[in-house]
């Protein structure tokens, strides 16, 4: 008995070579996307109006995302050297945002310094009779920078009306202080 055996030899040739066509178009998408910076290869964007809503969820994004920045800055031996000096440091007290959310068993000092690229922050912490102090490098990020971190364990000032007092000392310039109010539950 003779078997013959059907040629499909056209047929495979014509999905090797749509295959192929959709491998080309994949490829040469994905290298345009690259090279014009489009997704998914860019960053988020930001919005440009602030209300207070808007900075109550920025502070909680700032929190949530600044802090593993934080953390690596803290456990460097040495500033970074790229970042800009401004031609003059800020003067005013507005230019400092400052704001405190508990967090568990600690309660997250959230800073955003507008103007300020290297320097040190001092904070003063007091609550009743208790107090806490403490010192961080400025971290400085293109849009604003922040103060490197300052993350007080809740049980050491309580619930209670929180005295904040920060003091941002720029390179170069002089000492500008930022006092809050925070009701710490």
């Amino acid at each position: 008995m003779k078997m013959t055996r059907k040629n499909n030899s056209r047929g495979k040739k014509k999905a090797l070579l749509l295959v192929l066509l959709l491998v080309i178009c994949v490829v040469a998408t994905a290298s345009w996307l690259y090279a014009t910076d489009q997704w998914p290869f860019t960053h988020s964007n930001t919005s440009s109006g602030d209300t207070s809503s808007e900075l109550s969820t920025n502070t909680k994004t700032e929190t949530n995302v600044n802090n593993a920045e934080k953390e690596a800055y803290v456990n460097q031996s040495k500033k970074p050297e790229t970042a800009p000096k401004p031609v003059e440091p800020p003067t005013s007290p507005d230019t400092i945002t400052l704001s405190a959310e508990k967090t568990g068993s600690d309660v997250v000092i959230s800073t955003k310094l507008i103007g300020y690229a290297a320097g040190t922050c001092d904070v003063s912490i007091s609550n009743s009779t208790k107090t806490y102090q403490n010192t961080a490098d400025i971290l400085y990020q293109p849009e604003y920078s922040t103060c490197a971190g300052f993350t007080v364990p809740y049980s050491q000032l309580g619930s209670g009306n929180w005295k904040i007092t920060l003091t941002v000392t720029p390179d170069g310039g002089s000492s500008v202080v930022k006092i809050i109010t925070a009701e710490i539950p």
